[in-house]
């Protein structure tokens, strides 16, 4: 488990590792640690910190 300041991506467990960066970036929107308009971390940067691909991080974007 990676954790990107409050953002906590389980990139450890077997599955869609896009599926999970997703579900924790939305989590965090839905919870308001994320607020409207606060720009998120170039995908280069966010994969690099969980230790994933640029794609992985790159489809979770696409999905918000």
């Amino acid at each position: 488990m990676r954790e990107l300041g409050d953002l906590v991506v389980d990139v450890s467990a077997r599955g869609d590792r896009a599926t999970a960066v997703y579900r924790a970036l939305l989590d965090a929107v839905r919870s308001g640690r994320l607020e409207p308009g606060e720009r998120l971390p170039p995908t280069r940067a966010l994969a690099v910190d969980l230790g994933v691909s640029r794609t992985t991080v790159a489809t979770a974007y696409d999905r918000l």
